[in-house]
């Protein structure tokens, strides 16, 4: 999943927000 974590914060603004919720999605999925 790290392909797609970084994939979605380098297409997004590098929010602190945006790099929680990806963190926590990453997180929920494992």
């Amino acid at each position: 999943m790290t392909k797609i974590l970084t994939s979605h914060v380098g297409s997004l603004p590098r929010t602190q927000d945006v790099v929680d919720f990806i963190f926590a999605r990453e997180m929920a999925e494992l």
